[in-house]
């Protein structure tokens, strides 16, 4: 497991994102609340790699 990251929103800290093996996952804010997205890290056999 990755490090997670935090970021202020007034006098709280809240989970921004963190890294895991395969990839990460970030939060964002949006106007019916807190949503969170994983983004995945693939590599083919030949090391070419992709995020999506």
């Amino acid at each position: 497991m990755g490090s997670l990251e935090y970021r202020k929103q007034g006098n709280a800290l809240a989970l921004y994102g963190g890294r895991f093996d395969g990839g990460r996952f970030v939060s964002s804010e949006t106007a019916s609340g807190t949503t969170s997205r994983s983004l995945y890290f693939i590599t083919d056999h030949l090391a070419v790699s992709a995020s999506c």
